[in-house]
Parts: C-alpha cells; structure tokens; sequence
C-alpha cells in the first residue's frame, strides 16, 4: 500500500540489521551456530536464503515459550559474537539518503532488538559512518525494567519504540519507522507509530512485507527521501 507520509512525522526511527547493515553472512552463522549448539543439524547457504526470504525460519525453532526464548537469546548472543569475524557493511545508498535526510531537518533514531547496549551499536554505526547522523540508539537492553526482568519479547520492538519516542520528545504517533522485517511492523503498528515504511534490502520477499500492510514499501532506505518533503 502506498500513502503520502504526514507533513507531522518529522522524527525517523530506523530499524538496525537489514535496515542500516548488510547482515546475511553474521545472521546465517548465527542461526546454524545456534542450531548446532543445540545439537540439530545446520542449513546450508540456499536453504537458509529460501527460508529466510519466505519468513520461514522458525520452522526450525523448539516448540514452546520457553524453548523458543531459550533458542533465541542464544542466537542473539551469537550474532553480537559474530560482530567480530564479519565485517560491518552498510548497505547502498544508505549513508547518502541519511546526510539528505538530516539536511531536511528530520530527527533520527536507530531502534534494534539487539541484546546489547546501545554503546555496542554505536560501534558499528561509528565503523560505517553513519553514527553521526543519529541523534539516539536505542536496543533491546533499553526494554529492560531496573530490576533485570524482561519488559518486552525478544523479538518485539514495540516497547523499544515507546521508549525511544517518549526519550525523543515526540508522540509516538507522530514518528516513523523503518524496518526490513513482518515483526518490525508488527511492533510499529503495536506501539502507534504513526508512519511504517518496509524496506526489501533486508531480504524478505515482497509479498511477505505486503501481508502485514505497512504504509510504504521501498527497495531499501536509499529510496526513501524522494518519498519525503
């Protein structure tokens, strides 16, 4: 669906991998890292393409809550330990679109459900040089209450996203966001964001993206200033 981005959302939030940063290579050896450690065979390279484009990888996933959390907090943990043997890429276009971006005078955040804090992320935006753009990082150490336990799912970003608005200044409904992922607009739409724009540079097939109807869906974030004032 395609709808004319309202003249009050002036702050952007992005989403990190996929969005941001080329992260195939770190997230296959994660996933089959994971696998492994939990004694299950591993995917090879077409078979975890084909999956991850249909959204299809938690078919390989345990059954229940508590299994799943289980598997994913590892896998989390792998992808953050993957950061040091794959090298940080930003995909196309991106840093040109956010000096554009900036140069409009819009706010930006980045939001991940990365298990790490923000100063880790701010690592990897600084090696691509797209730190300085970014007014705040936020990541899923944000989603944290202050006693330890877990405020939000793993793989929601719909608290992050409050979080980041009300840090931001900013009605949630007024804001952005930009995601590579069904879950990323799952999570927009949960938190109120007022507009959610899908980008295909993270590798889902198009019409995965279209079933969860964002408001926008462009090949990448290189695309996105000539779809804003």
């Amino acid at each position: 669906m395609m709808m004319t981005v309202p003249q009050s959302c002036k702050t952007i939030l992005f989403d990190l991998d996929g969005t941001l940063l080329e992260v195939h290579e770190r997230f296959f050896l994660a996933f089959n890292r994971t696998l492994g450690s939990l004694g299950n065979q591993t995917l090879g390279w077409d078979q975890f393409l084909a999956d991850f484009r249909s959204d299809a990888l938690t078919r390989f996933m345990p059954e229940g809550d508590d299994p799943r959390r289980h598997f994913l907090r590892r896998f989390l943990r792998y992808f953050n330990e993957a950061g040091n043997e794959i090298a940080i890429q930003g995909i196309p276009g991106v840093h040109e679109a956010l000096e554009i971006l900036r140069s409009r005078g819009y706010s930006m955040g980045v939001v991940t459900g990365r298990r790490t804090q923000p100063e880790s992320v701010q690592k990897e935006l600084d090696q691509t040089g797209f730190l300085r753009f970014f007014d705040h990082v936020f990541s899923h150490a944000d989603g944290y209450a202050d006693n330890g336990a877990e405020a939000m799912e793993i793989l929601s970003k719909k608290t992050i996203l409050l979080h980041a608005a009300d840090q931001m200044g900013v009605p949630v409904e007024s804001c952005m966001f930009v995601g590579d992922w069904t879950g990323d607009v799952q999570s927009a739409r949960q938190a109120g964001v007022g507009f959610i724009v899908a980008v295909l540079s993270g590798g889902l097939d198009e019409h995965v993206l279209k079933k969860e109807d964002p408001h926008l869906i462009l090949p990448s974030v290189a695309d996105l200033p000539a779809h804003l004032p």
